[in-house]
């Protein structure tokens, strides 16, 4: 996600008081691609106070600041607009439409001008982006955060019925769709417009542990996509079931090749036994969890087998090219992933030449 024109000017404000680095810039921006507000970016690493940010925010619009808004229910702005142009409704009278924007850019104004009567005039202020998502539950007042905590509800439900262990929900068509394994689960959200999804991943990271899930934000193109995986608990993956594989873990020996695997195997199982890649992590007698999908990856993965290694490699590759492992008589086992309409389904099997 990129920064938009009037965060640009915050940000070249901020820049000019705060004489930032190029590192620092570079920093910022990449924190905003990834899904970051520049409020974050700027204030939640340290680099500018708060409330010399706000004071930016206020010479980047010529609008006043409002640091701690009330907002109203009222009929001149609907929740759909609010939620779509990150911006609170703070009051109305017959005559106007107080409203605070995180984002006051004038094509955005004369957006929410359009959507007022004719009659109506727009007082405009700006709001700091931690007061719009703290305020975005107007979603738990609107029929919108009924169905926000709904679709959370029935995501989990269903998550755990399948046995899923990592989700992805990202913004489509502008709506938001949750997918488990590359599959679309269909939970019934067709009122949850995608411009919540930022109040939506804050939510979701404050239920943290509690729903059993580790929660991130991560780049997804245009827009951000919520990356969830399954905290290590008393559901078991597929693969935690495999003799061969707990059996290569506690005798390791030959080789151990995931062809495909999921943010739950990356986290809790290839983590604990993954060594430093390269030629200097051979020969210290702990296993090597290698990348195989290059042809030079997976060279440098056989090499390390036939040099004794015990090696885990990890590969999207569907070649044999571990063939001459097996030429070579060392115990080699293949852990197979495949996507499925209900789910991915995982087979362990001894390779053979």
């Amino acid at each position: 996600m990129y920064l938009s024109p009037f965060n640009e000017r915050v940000l070249e404000t901020a820049r000019r008081d705060c004489l930032f680095s190029r590192a620092d810039l570079s920093r910022v921006r990449s924190l905003a691609r990834n899904g970051l507000s520049l409020e974050q970016a700027l204030v939640g690493t340290g680099l500018v106070p708060y409330t010399n940010y706000l004071a930016y925010l206020g010479m980047a619009s010529a609008l006043p600041v409002v640091t701690d808004p009330a907002p109203v229910s009222g009929s001149l702005l609907s929740y759909r607009v609010q939620l779509e142009l990150q911006c609170l409704l703070l009051e109305e009278t017959e005559q106007a439409a107080h409203i605070g924007f995180t984002n006051a850019d004038p094509s955005l104004l004369a957006r929410v001008r359009e959507e007022l009567p004719s009659a109506v005039s727009l007082i405009a202020y700006v709001i700091p982006f931690h007061a719009y998502v703290k305020h975005a539950s107007v979603l738990e007042h609107a029929s919108v955060g009924k169905t926000a905590a709904s679709f959370i509800s029935q995501l989990f439900a269903e998550a755990n019925t399948r046995n899923v262990f990592q989700l992805r929900i990202v913004s489509k068509n502008g709506k938001l769709i949750a997918y488990a394994d590359g599959t679309d689960m269909h939970i019934g959200a067709s009122a949850l417009p995608a411009a919540v999804l930022p109040a939506f991943a804050v939510r979701l990271r404050r239920l943290g542990k509690a729903t059993g899930w580790h929660v991130e934000t991560i780049s997804g193109g245009f827009e951000p996509m919520i990356h969830l995986t399954r905290i290590k608990g008393n559901l078991k993956h597929a693969v935690e079931f495999s003799e061969a594989v707990w059996r290569f873990l506690e005798h390791p020996s030959g080789a151990l090749i995931f062809i495909g695997t999921d943010a739950y195997i990356a986290r809790h199982v290839l983590a604990k036994f993954s060594a430093p890649e390269g030629k200097e992590a051979l020969g210290n007698g702990r296993i090597a969890c290698l990348p195989a999908d290059t042809s030079e990856e997976q060279e440098f993965a056989v090499h390390a087998a036939l040099s004794g290694r015990p090696v885990v490699a990890v590969t999207s590759s569907q070649e044999d090219w571990w063939k001459s492992l097996s030429q070579a008589g060392l115990n080699i086992h293949l852990v197979k992933s495949m996507a499925h309409s209900d789910g991915r389904t995982w087979s362990v099997m001894r390779a053979r030449v």
